[in-house]
């Protein structure tokens, strides 16, 4: 992908048995990517198995919608992250 000033950028794409944190204004929701296709991505949630379409952002980023989360190629969850939340949810709520 080429930018106006004939730089080139890179652009960031989903990656298979990668996690990635929705987020949405009632909260947030994990995602697993489970599979990819040139438009497509295979997903689990805690609701399930879906299929979702991939967007790409002016800026060569890949994101998706999922029901009212909306999530990017730069939003992988960690494991680490993991444990802050559920630290956060046990000891400081």
């Amino acid at each position: 992908m080429r930018s106006p000033r004939g730089t080139t950028t890179k652009t960031m794409k989903f990656k298979t048995n990668n996690h990635y944190r929705g987020v949405s204004a009632i909260g947030t929701c994990d995602i697993e990517v489970i599979s990819r296709t040139a438009k497509f991505l295979t997903i689990k949630t805690c609701f399930g198995i879906n299929r979702v379409k991939i967007k790409t952002a002016s800026n060569g980023t890949e994101y998706s919608l999922f029901k009212s989360w909306g999530f990017d190629s730069t939003d992988v969850y960690t494991h680490d992250q993991a444990r802050d939340d559920a630290y956060d949810a046990a000891y400081c709520s």
